[in-house]
């Protein structure tokens, strides 16, 4: 049995793997972990995975981690992909896509917009700048192709996606990004969008939103 296991409150990480799975069409079973309870520190949990990480995926226990690594394991089960098809020059301007997410785009997220929303501090504006250029890098990326790593639609996307959302729901300013503005709204239009976004879309309102730039 595959199972794909997610924090219950939906953020970016966990989204983006369950987004993939809709995309790909793939039937997996999702289940939530409760981190507040400590669900992800039981017995049974720990015995497959003693980093009690989230996302967490479970292929008839092939025991894989990270969810940039998970959605790729799953486009390559999946078969051939515009999501991360096989040639070697588009892979590779994905793989650079995700690690631009990974290395740059997402701590600059968790450092500057975590502890406002999830913690109530004040912005710190060294934070702020870190996530401007982030910002500025996303936009110029899009001035090149309608989508992250060309013109159609990737694991980049999806990936990305799922971060930028945690900005755009509390209500960061990006008026000046146009292209990000615009590549998001049809993001948003998924079929499977409101199914794998719309819980965290209501927790994340509960928190104090972030001031933007």
């Amino acid at each position: 049995m595959c199972t794909f296991y997610r924090d219950q409150t939906h953020e970016c990480p966990g989204r983006a793997v369950w987004m993939t799975t809709k995309a790909l069409n793939m039937d997996i079973e999702s289940v939530s972990i409760n981190l507040e309870k400590g669900e992800h520190k039981t017995p049974e949990y720990l015995k497959m995975n003693p980093f009690h990480t989230v996302p967490m995926y479970n292929d008839n226990g092939f025991v894989l981690l990270e969810s940039r690594a998970i959605m790729k394991y799953l486009a390559d089960k999946s078969g051939e992909t515009s999501l991360y098809p096989k040639d070697a020059k588009k892979r590779a301007l994905i793989d650079s896509r995700l690690d631009f997410d990974l290395g740059k785009f997402w701590p600059a997220l968790k450092e500057y917009a975590y502890p406002q929303v999830l913690q109530n501090k004040l912005p710190n504006p060294e934070r702020e700048n870190d996530m401007i250029d982030a910002l500025d890098n996303l936009e110029l990326l899009l001035n090149q192709s309608k989508y992250i790593a060309g013109d159609q639609m990737t694991l980049a996307d999806i990936s990305l996606f799922c971060n930028v959302s945690f900005l755009w729901m509390s209500k960061y300013d990006f008026s000046k990004y146009p292209k990000i503005r615009a590549w998001f709204e049809g993001m948003i239009k998924l079929p499977y969008y409101k199914e794998t976004n719309q819980d965290f879309n209501d927790w994340i309102h509960t928190k104090t939103p972030i001031k933007g730039h």
